[in-house]
């Protein structure tokens, strides 16, 4: 029993130890010019790559308490490289705590790549409190760089919704790549004139399911915007059904030229050659 209670000491002060530790190079590091400061990160996510603790910690330290937001910024990276996984707290923390949008919208970004639930859900939720025009983007930037059928989801709605979020989350919403959501951007491309944005993101789906739907907006759609998106996201896609409307497009003369281009330019993405 003493042996048991002896070792659990004994960790316990190892963790502070560590963590003194790491709160003391982080105070050295502060006191440093800006540019030692990130070359001093650079060595201790080095360290980490070779399995120092207490270098983590010091990283973590400055994430949270670097006196330099773009430190802090740096310092936010480094994690998401080397413990993203484990660092998740550190980024939340940060994500909802910093005063510098800059830094936010750097642990915004690190808790996307996790693409958890509850991290889709924590970035969700903030965009309701946070006020920073920066921060927000940076939010919406981060929910598309997630990939999944959550951000989609909302991207879509705050896109169709038409309030002061609408354009950035249509342009979010044409960066994601999220195959999960294909169901749901299909059915809203299916919705009348969609907007170019979902066009976008369907395609970036690469669901072949969508390339019908997408064919008859390529040659039936009154909108040019519309039209050349659907002939940029049949490209996406790539298969021989998509090559042969866009090459239609090309050779017909009621393809109005911006169309065309767009066309022309999907095929010259794609190696495949029309059947004969």
């Amino acid at each position: 029993m003493r042996r048991a209670i002896l070792i659990v000491v004994l960790i316990a002060a190892a963790a502070v130890a560590i963590q003194q530790h790491a709160a003391a190079r982080s105070r050295r590091a502060s006191t440093k010019p800006a540019s030692e400061r990130l070359a001093a990160l650079a060595k201790l996510e080095s360290e980490v790559r070779r399995g120092d603790a207490a270098a983590l910690a010091s990283i973590r330290e400055t994430a949270e308490r670097g006196v330099s937001a773009d430190v802090r910024a740096a310092a936010i990276r480094a994690l998401a490289a080397v413990d993203g996984e484990g660092s998740r707290p550190a980024f939340g923390r940060v994500f909802h705590d910093d005063p510098d949008p800059q830094v936010r919208g750097e642990a915004a970004r690190a808790l996307a790549v996790r693409g958890g639930p509850l991290e889709i859900e924590q970035l969700v939720q903030a965009l309701s409190l946070e006020k920073d025009p920066l921060a927000r983007d940076r939010t919406f930037e981060a929910l598309a760089w997630s990939g999944t059928a959550r951000a989609a989801e909302f991207l879509l709605a705050t896109a169709k919704g038409g309030g002061q979020d609408a354009n950035v989350a249509a342009k979010s919403l044409a960066q994601i790549r999220a195959p999960a959501a294909a169901s749901l951007l299909l059915a809203a491309v299916s919705e009348g004139e969609p907007q170019p944005s979902v066009i976008a993101a369907l395609g970036h789906a690469q669901d072949p399911r969508s390339v019908p739907t997408l064919i008859g907006l390529l040659e039936r759609s009154r909108k040019p915007e519309v039209r050349a998106a659907a002939a940029i996201a049949l490209g996406e896609i790539g298969d021989q059904t998509s090559f042969q409307a866009l090459q239609r497009c090309t050779e017909s003369s009621s393809c109005d030229s911006d169309t065309a281009d767009a066309a022309r330019r999907s095929l010259a993405r794609t190696n495949l050659t029309p059947r004969r």
